[in-house]
């Protein structure tokens, strides 16, 4: 079911968590190091009000070297494999903006199913680009929120319980100032709930008129970046198709001109960031409604028993949760000042996490009466007594960072009831795991763990 839109021809018109000390034990495999913290660019708002990633062919909001890889309208049972080999050949992350019933329905499709967990277990980052393709301007308000949550409702479950905070509409329509912005009224609103919305700066024209030709899309997207007569070249986010054997053809030598040119290979996340001057980026954006109060961690680190046991990791980048039946148990803590806070009517914990392995693993947030525990002296002889029973779970899945929430409302309001000004949390395994899940904690360069209050 080959999907091609109307696209209107552009050209030349961020978690990974870095390594937080302690030795590996029992087969876990060493992080790869942080991702440098992207430059500082001009902070811009959307241009339409909602956030989004614009259609610029020279993004302010990105280094003039950069490039970022996005695929859409995958998975197919063929070719997006080929796209995903070929970004593993080349040790680059990308971003993958998933239909869930456009080639295949990926709700009854093992392959597919595999090749999204693929996607998040290499380290890309995964975007929602509607359940069946439309043109959202020609659906009701109603429609557009099925076409959202409903790749929600499939995905997530296959990769942990992550939040999709990328999106792209189908055609581009209606945040494309090329085409039809007639609908954006209707359509902004409900995609701002879920997501940044995310345009492009280059067109590789692979499904329009390269369609099909791998020599066409590639001289198109590297004459773009350095045309060959001279003058200026855009950069930025780049649009490609996943389910193309064109493109899949094209991208090996595309990203070896790429690398020999000084280009420099950014995510999406990392756009997000530099528009918006976000340390959580897209899923912050969303949660950022002018009601909320987000409230950073005052204290964070974890604790870790046998040879650590009077260890203290309050420094640490990130912070390790595991249960163990052979030791090397792990647990996190999280402190938060609530004094602002007059009203409290939801509040939730975000955090950004990924699994050690391809395993996903659940995990739960538990109470912790103490709220005087020093996050440098902490460790696991000296640790405040959690909770016996969770106050929510999360499945952390995938290799690669995803925002997760957990749901402690109950609990924080009854402790500002009870007239307290801070509360204190454990992340911790309930049952036995293999793998390690990994927390960005304050320390962490980007996408810091957060409670977010609405009163």
């Amino acid at each position: 079911m080959r999907r091609v839109g109307r696209w209107t021809v552009v050209v030349g018109a961020m978690l990974a968590l870095g390594a937080c000390g302690p030795l590996e034990e029992e087969g876990e495999t060493p992080d790869e190091p942080e991702d440098p913290v992207p430059e500082i660019f001009t902070t811009q708002q959307a241009a339409t009000g909602f956030p989004e990633l614009d259609f610029a062919s020279r993004p302010s909001y990105l280094a003039t070297n950069s490039v970022v890889l996005t695929f859409d309208d995958g998975p197919d049972d063929v070719n997006t494999a080929k796209v995903l080999d070929a970004l593993k050949a080349a040790n680059v992350k990308a971003t993958f903006f998933v239909n869930t019933v456009n080639f295949t329905d990926v709700s009854t499709d093992p392959t597919a199913q595999a090749l999204i967990r693929r996607m998040v277990n290499e380290g890309h980052e995964i975007g929602n680009h509607t359940v069946h393709h439309p043109n959202l301007g020609t659906l009701t308000a109603a429609q557009i929120e099925s076409e959202l949550a409903g790749v929600e409702s499939t995905v997530r479950p296959l990769i942990g319980s992550r939040r999709l905070t990328l999106f792209r509409a189908p055609f581009g329509i209606p945040y494309n100032p090329n085409d039809d912005t007639s609908q954006i009224g209707k359509v902004g609103p409900v995609v701002a709930k879920h997501a940044v919305h995310v345009g492009w700066n280059i067109d590789s024209q692979d499904s329009g008129g390269c369609a099909g030709n791998s020599g066409c899309i590639s001289s198109t997207v590297t004459n773009a970046l350095k045309p060959p007569g001279g003058g200026t070249g855009s950069y930025g986010i780049i649009l490609m198709h996943a389910t193309s054997a064109a493109t899949a053809s094209a991208l090996p030598g595309m990203i070896t001109f790429m690398k020999n040119n000084g280009f420099v290979f950014r995510k999406v996340e990392d756009g997000v960031r530099g528009r918006f001057g976000s340390t959580t980026a897209s899923a912050e954006q969303v949660d950022n409604l002018p009601a909320h109060l987000n409230r950073s961690t005052v204290a964070d680190t974890f604790v870790r028993d046998g040879d650590s046991a009077n260890t203290n990791f309050g420094t640490a980048t990130t912070l390790d949760v595991k249960t163990s039946s052979t030791g090397f148990n792990r647990d996190a803590y999280f402190r938060y000042d609530i004094s602002a806070a007059s009203t409290i009517s939801k509040a939730k914990l975000r955090i950004f996490a990924r699994s050690s392995t391809s395993t996903n693993l659940n995990v739960g947030i538990f109470s912790v009466a103490s709220t005087t525990w020093s996050e440098t002296g902490i460790t696991w002889n000296t640790r405040p007594t959690r909770g016996t029973t969770a106050l929510s779970t999360t499945t952390v899945g995938g290799t690669s960072i995803g925002a997760y929430d957990l749901d402690v409302t109950s609990y924080v309001k009854g402790q500002k009831t009870a007239g307290k000004t801070a509360v204190s949390f454990a992340l911790h395994c309930p049952t036995t795991v293999t793998p390690i899940a990994r927390f960005n904690s304050r320390e962490s360069s980007n996408s810091r763990p957060q409670l977010v209050i609405t009163p």
